[in-house]
């Protein structure tokens, strides 16, 4: 078509559509000069576009599929959605992003919000089926299919891992954007060897005594530095004594985060109070009030599994700070009575629902939550290195 347009009726020197050319940098060199003249010398420019509606309803939808096969290399006669094409363009598209010179998170991003979603419409429309191709996909990197099961549907790999001992802690919180969002963005904010040993370690697969043991009943479980309790991730991150010091400053710039957003927007804050019970001094991390409302919360950086889920810390902090003292103490500073409340997430990076809500209440955006989520997520490894290095037992506290 754009053959006989060009000999039947050749189009403006300025055009660049239906032309054999690729690119509109002359045009866009072209309309800069032009504004740029009429800038200088004071000279009123007028721009029309025009655009010609519906002018390719008329063209062949057989021959505009024909096009797109040949510009991705797809033999002719094969459809988008066919199992061969399905599995070469996976393929491809993974050997390039790999070989790409791109941080780990960009290229995991690479493949998240670019190649997958090349694939999500021949796939739903095309005459092959997900579980399908995992199959096929698996047997072309050469698992044995036998042993695998006949459908492995994702929405149950999920669950099988929330069900598991390293997923339990993230039960739940997937669909907060501040536990799951930082590893999807490509986020600038850690190196490549930070991001992978994040994810690690919110997958709960970092190598400790437990977990090198499994199915290896001869091998010691015990923690390394005397405690007489078994070493897993849980235990090095919350319990142990070695660990300590790394524990509180991993909770300080929590609070230092969230008291530097408040002071951003006008709130009167008091950090760690001393607050005057029967029961002796209660000291929460935070009370803040601003000309409408007051708070009381505490932060706190939870296990990940058993009684001690983020929600359940959650209803803990809250019933131990609601009481009448607290909050005619508070009422008294502020003027307002206050909300109980808190801030917590356990060390998978897994936040309690009515912390978030809080968080979003109190004006925190999503990006403000992801990089609280990724600090707490790199002072947790560096604890778990400085743990398993030789300067641990300088740490004792």
């Amino acid at each position: 078509m754009a053959a006989r347009v060009a000999v039947e009726a050749p189009c403006s020197l300025h055009q660049k559509g239906f032309k054999r050319e690729e690119g509109c940098a002359s045009n866009l060199l072209l309309l800069k000069h032009l504004v740029g003249t009429a800038k200088s010398n004071h000279r009123s420019l007028y721009l029309a576009y025009i655009d010609f509606k519906k002018a390719f309803d008329s063209v062949s939808h057989d021959a505009i599929i024909l096009a797109g096969k040949r510009y991705l290399g797809i033999e002719t006669g094969a459809t988008l959605g066919s199992p061969g094409v399905l599995l070469t363009r996976y393929q491809k598209g993974l050997n390039n992003i790999n070989r790409a010179p791109l941080k780990p998170q960009l290229k995991l991003w690479c493949v998240t919000e670019v190649l997958h979603p090349q694939l999500q419409y021949p796939l739903l429309h095309g005459e092959v089926k997900t579980g399908w191709l995992k199959r096929e996909w698996l047997a072309k990197e050469g698992f044995d299919l036998d042993e695998l099961p006949k459908s492995a549907p994702s929405d149950s790999w999920d669950s099988d891992w929330w069900n598991s001992v390293d997923g339990a802690g993230c039960r739940g919180s997937a669909t907060l954007p501040s536990f799951s969002g930082w590893v999807r963005a490509g986020t600038r904010l850690m190196s490549g060897r930070e991001f992978v040993s994040a994810i690690k370690l919110r997958g709960n697969v970092l190598s400790t005594r437990s977990r090198e043991a499994r199915g290896r009943p001869e091998r010691p479980v015990l923690c390394r530095h005397g405690c007489q309790r078994p070493e897993t991730l849980g235990h090095i991150q919350q319990s142990c004594l070695v660990t300590h010091g790394w524990r509180v400053q991993r909770h300080d710039k929590i609070i230092t985060a969230i008291c530097k957003h408040l002071g951003d927007r006008g709130w009167e804050v008091l950090r760690e109070p001393n607050i005057p019970t029967p029961n002796g001094l209660r000291k929460p991390d935070l009370v803040f009030w601003n000309s409408v409302q007051s708070f009381v919360v505490d932060v706190q950086v939870c296990a990940d599994m058993g009684v001690a889920t983020p929600n359940d810390a959650h209803e803990r902090k809250r019933d131990y700070y609601n009481t009448p003292i607290i909050r005619q103490w508070v009422n008294e500073q502020s003027g307002k009575p206050p909300v109980i409340s808190s801030i917590v997430m356990n060390w998978q990076g897994a936040w309690a629902q009515a912390s978030y809500n809080t968080f979003k209440a109190l004006g925190g955006t999503d990006e403000l939550g992801k990089l609280i989520t990724v600090r707490m997520l790199e002072d947790s490894v560096r604890m778990y290195r400085m743990f398993c290095g030789a300067g641990a037992l300088r740490n004792v506290h």
